[in-house]
């Protein structure tokens, strides 16, 4: 697995916000979009606060989207920003609905919307 760094995750900023040159794009949507993965890489690197702020650029466009909105709520959590962080994990459960899910993200969002 590819090691990142802060430095590497800084220079892939750029290319996040561009759409893919003309004609590359052969697929309706992105399968995994870029600033998702950015937040995933920006969460390995303990920054949460900047995680947050690229799951929530990706859930601007895709509202409904499970892995932006866990790792919202995770990033949220982490970050100190415990009522952003709940409603990220309630957002998440509903878009689960009464799935009897092991996922364990689904359980993290649980025990978030749960906290006192």
């Amino acid at each position: 697995m590819r090691e990142w760094t802060c430095e590497s995750a800084a220079r892939s900023r750029p290319f996040v916000n561009s759409p893919p040159p003309s004609g590359l794009n052969t697929v309706p949507g992105p399968i995994l979009p870029a600033r998702e993965i950015l937040g995933d890489i920006l969460l390995e690197q303990d920054q949460p606060a900047e995680a947050l702020v690229e799951y929530e650029a990706v859930l601007d466009k895709e509202p409904n989207r499970y892995r932006a909105l866990a790792g919202a709520a995770k990033a949220a959590q982490e970050a100190g920003r415990t009522e952003k962080a709940r409603a990220h994990a309630r957002h998440l459960i509903e878009q689960a609905g009464a799935a009897e899910s092991k996922r364990p993200s689904l359980d993290m969002a649980r025990s978030i919307a749960d906290a006192s």
